[in-house]
């Protein structure tokens, strides 16, 4: 099943995590490689078996970080193949693939230097048809500079007949000539594998025979004889387009976590320890204001009794209005993960962003907000209409992006990656904020720290009290 993670933190670590999970492929396309432990890590699994290829920048950085990059060369187990600095274009400096299913990419460079920057990376893991477009786009990098591709040349003839026996095949939904055409055909395509391919498979592995059937009965159609010519910009594009929209569902999906999260330890913070705060805040107020008696003319002093008058006000209005939401639902475990995975699944069909339709992006915006009311709720009931609606009426279906003309693609792209960096600043500013600061004292047993935090509360209240 595939995963999807974003990254914030210790992002050398999950890079080096993933690497490990390596038996049989790693293929990296990097501007900058001057990390040593990765480094090291990739000559460990070129000794161990693990086939390795690195697209690198040929420039000052890389030739003089202290690394000898050539210690990897030794085909064909490992080979390193140097770029000219205007060889990579933006998307292609910074991703790597784990044998044929897992993808890393965002914006981490393979740096000791990247390690002090905020940086971010996604891994797509356990999603083979997503690995092999990158694949593809990998090997197009590596023989457009130079390299030698492992491919074989198919025999066009024979495959397209193969085709044609899968496609009869499929029409007598015979479960197993179909497998055995399949794996012919795998044996026979060249690599990497022509795009419809790619598309046609997964239809196959999911056992989705008439989709399967059409698919392949207009490519047929389209050609009198296999061609194997891929349009390498309108791929790259596409990728770059679903790359997007897998980033932006991972962090819409981080963000959504961080605000339950915190508004939960919130909620919680009001109900434990507002009524002691408010206290405490009182009272400081009240000794703030006798000392600004005593010395009327101490801006200082008026200073610090506007502050504290200030912050007693917004505390108690944020008790009022805490003590006035309802309570959210106590759910049994299995019903908040089905919650969750539910709400994830409606937010990436409904989500304005991800509507192309421009006159449908005010229905969106509608649903999107009804969904999350309901989730926030914990209205698990109201969240599983949303989905159905969604999935059954289809209201906002997008756009194959196959389909879709280059110009239309780049605008689309350009739009997802206004969208990208935007929540990439929400949720730094939510993993920056002070609740998420407490939430991290705090740690996983929330009962002992709040009943820490309480107990320092009372001392500081009955010190105060003593004091007036």
């Amino acid at each position: 099943m595939s995963k999807i993670d974003h990254h914030f933190t210790n992002i050398q670590h999950h890079i080096t995590a993933q690497l490990q999970t390596a038996t049989s492929n790693i293929r990296i396309a990097v501007a900058w490689f001057t990390d040593a432990a990765l480094f090291h890590l990739l000559c460990t699994k070129a000794a161990n078996g693990v086939k390795v290829e690195l697209l690198l920048l040929q420039d000052e950085i890389n030739q003089l970080c202290g690394i000898n990059h050539q210690l990897l060369h030794h085909p064909p187990l490992a080979q390193v193949l140097w770029v000219a600095p205007d060889g990579f274009t933006r998307m292609h400096n910074k991703f790597c693939i784990i044998d044929q299913h897992t993808v890393m990419t965002g914006s981490y460079n393979w740096t000791n230097q990247a390690q002090q920057n905020d940086e971010n990376i996604v891994i797509i893991a356990n999603n083979p048809p997503f690995a092999a477009g990158y694949i593809n786009q990998f090997y197009h990098l590596w023989r457009k500079h130079g390299g030698a591709v492992p491919a074989h040349t198919p025999d066009v003839f024979a495959l397209r007949l193969r085709l044609q026996m899968l496609l009869n095949a499929l029409e007598l939904a015979d479960a197993d000539d179909i497998a055995a055409q399949t794996a012919k055909i795998v044996a026979q395509l060249p690599l990497p594998p022509p795009h419809e391919w790619q598309h046609l498979y997964p239809l196959l592995q999911q056992q989705l025979y008439p989709q399967a059937a059409e698919y392949l009965a207009q490519w047929l159609i389209k050609t009198s004889a296999l061609t194997l010519y891929t349009d390498y910009e309108a791929e790259t594009l596409a990728l770059e387009l679903q790359t997007l929209e897998l980033q932006i569902n991972a962090l819409r999906d981080e963000k959504t976590d961080l605000e339950t999260l915190i508004a939960a330890f919130t909620r919680r913070h009001q109900m434990e320890l507002g009524e002691l705060i408010l206290q405490i805040l009182q009272l400081q107020t009240e000794i703030a204001r006798q000392e600004l008696a005593k010395h009327p003319d101490d801006p200082k002093k008026q200073q610090a009794y506007e502050n504290l008058h200030t912050e007693y006000q917004q505390n108690y209005e944020q008790y009022q209005q805490a003590k006035k939401q309802p309570q959210p639902a106590n759910l049994p475990p299995d019903d908040e993960n089905l919650l969750k995975k539910l709400y994830k699944k409606a937010a990436t069909l409904c989500h304005p962003d991800m509507v192309q339709d421009e006159a449908k992006k005010q229905e969106a915006e509608e649903l999107f907000k009804e969904l999350h009311n309901a989730y926030q709720a914990k209205n698990l009931h109201r969240v599983k209409e949303i989905l159905d609606y969604l999935e059954n009426g289809k209201p906002f279906s997008s756009a194959n992006s196959s389909s879709m003309q280059k110009d239309r693609l780049r605008a689309r792209i350009a739009h997802l990656r206004t969208v990208l960096n935007a929540l990439l600043a929400e949720v730094n500013l939510l993993r920056n904020s002070d609740a998420y600061k407490l939430i991290l004292l705090a740690g996983n047993d929330w009962d002992a720290w709040f009943t820490h935090a309480k107990k320092d509360l009372e001392k500081q209240l009955s010190y105060l009290q003593n004091k007036t």
